[in-house]
């Protein structure tokens, strides 16, 4: 499968036009995600266990990600599932994704590859950032420092690795660079580095709760209704967001 990043790009782009996100980042990216007519499932499975996974049923796209990890990840990990639900889970065949890992050297396969790439373009388009360096930050990609990573994590709402992969993929900073700041980041570690700004450091924490797109219910139950699936498969997503209390009685 040939990567094209310029077709990658261009359709974020037209997500996000389409969704009248005109700022530097997504300001809700599950909100993005109903909107486009995807349904989503937040549950806290446990750090480093996975970090998400997109899955076809019934005709529909599920996305659902870990709110165990830290917002900023599951942030991008609910763009790289997106990702996912519009180009493989249509094109490719394949009903079930599931992804341990978003890690760029750990990430060889193709369709995860473009479904990174897809995640990178959409929460950190190219335009934006060298918008943001230029106009905010008012530097070079040389001379940025950790407190400037920082300044893009808050306003980006992106973790400090994914915008130093995002710098160094768009050629602002060199390898070394990126390697250098990430070493910053390791003795310093990020809430540090956010303290000594004063910056809000939510996004450094997970979630940590059960949390589902509003008409997701809904969904379940009309498939339920018209026999699509059986009674256990409601009582597991009813029980999966922690709602048994309200499951329907089984009428059978």
């Amino acid at each position: 499968m040939f990567l094209d990043r310029i077709e990658i790009e261009k359709k974020a782009l037209e997500i996000r036009k389409s969704q009248g996100i005109d700022g530097y980042g997504v300001p809700d990216i599950f909100s993005l995600i109903q909107a486009l007519g995807y349904y989503w499932v937040r549950y806290p499975f446990g750090q480093k266990t996975l970090c998400g996974c997109a899955y076809l049923y019934q005709g529909e796209r599920v996305i659902v990600t870990n709110s165990s990890e830290i917002l900023a990840r599951e942030f991008f990990t609910a763009a790289h599932e997106l990702g996912h639900a519009i180009y493989d889970l249509s094109y490719s065949g394949t009903s079930l994704l599931v992804d341990a890992t978003l890690n760029d050297e750990e990430t060889r396969n193709e369709l995860e590859q473009r479904a990174n790439q897809f995640a990178a373009e959409l929460l950190l388009p190219r335009l934006k950032m060298d918008q943001f360096l230029r106009q905010v930050l008012q530097k070079k990609g040389k001379d940025l420092n950790a407190y400037d990573i920082v300044r893009i994590q808050v306003e980006f709402k992106v973790s400090y690795e994914a915008a130093l992969n995002r710098l160094h993929s768009l050629l602002h900073i060199s390898e070394e660079q990126r390697e250098k700041l990430k070493k910053v980041r390791d003795m310093s570690s990020s809430r540090e580095l956010f303290r000594a700004m004063g910056a809000d450091d939510s996004l450094l924490d997970p979630w940590n709760q059960i949390s589902v797109s509003p008409h997701f219910l809904q969904w379940v139950n009309d498939n339920y209704q018209a026999g699509l699936i059986p009674y256990e498969s409601l009582k597991r997503a009813y029980t999966l967001i922690g709602a048994e209390s309200s499951l329907p009685s089984n009428e059978c």
